[in-house]
């Protein structure tokens, strides 16, 4: 991904919604090198679904596991990312921290695009559960498993997350062949041939979804 140096005179204009604050970052991006055709979505996930797309990168159509070559590279590939994110820390350079920390989410909702997960659903059960959390009263408290004063923690009668609702009970989740260019059911790939793990690139509208009846990859 190129990197474009930030121009110190450049003043954001004050923005009100989320549309405009894009726009105006499409617009600083185009007048300072970068792409003129760069897409932005409405959110994170959308931005990396339509990265994907791009590329080519073979995306589950329901909730799957990787085969366990591109488990093994995405796993690979979030830990550089926690890695470089450490260097920078302890090299006290924030511009490498925050671009690390953005590359390590940005990674982390590939993989979940790739997997064909629901997100909003999954974040949204999540963010239930954590904002009905309490803060520790200290890094002695007993419910803090992490023995921090700055730790959130579960109180009498806490609700896990149920992502049932959103991924089913577990009796069926199929294993999607990312690295082999593979198309289990309901699968998300591009209509010409390719091997993932070679990189190979198709257009967006050369993505297609396949119905049921016309699969034939394994699950």
């Amino acid at each position: 991904m190129k990197k474009f140096n930030l121009v110190t005179s450049y003043t954001p204009v004050a923005l009100s919604t989320l549309n405009d604050d894009r726009a105006n970052y499409q617009l600083w991006l185009t007048q300072h090198g970068g792409p003129a055709d760069v897409t932005v979505g409405l959110t994170n996930f959308d931005d990396v679904e339509a990265f994907h797309k791009k590329f080519g990168v073979p995306l589950a159509g329901t909730p799957s596991f990787l085969d366990d070559d591109a488990n093994r590279f995405r796993q690979k590939f979030m830990q550089e990312e926690l890695d470089e994110y450490n260097e920078a820390y302890m090299a006290g350079d924030m511009l490498k921290a925050a671009d690390a920390l953005v590359d390590l989410v940005y990674v982390a909702l590939g993989t979940a695009s790739m997997m064909g997960l629901p997100w909003q659903q999954l974040w949204d059960e999540v963010q239930r559960a954590n904002m009905s959390k309490v803060r520790a009263t200290g890094a002695d408290d007993s419910r803090s498993v992490r023995k921090s004063a700055l730790d959130v923690v579960k109180p009498e009668g806490w609700k896990a997350p149920d992502h049932r609702a959103a991924l089913g009970d577990g009796a069926n989740w199929p294993t999607f062949y990312a690295s082999t260019g593979g198309n289990p059911v309901g699968a998300v790939f591009p209509s010409t041939t390719f091997d993932a793990s070679q990189g190979a690139g198709v257009p967006v509208e050369s993505v297609v979804r396949v119905p049921a009846d016309d699969t034939e990859g394994g699950v």
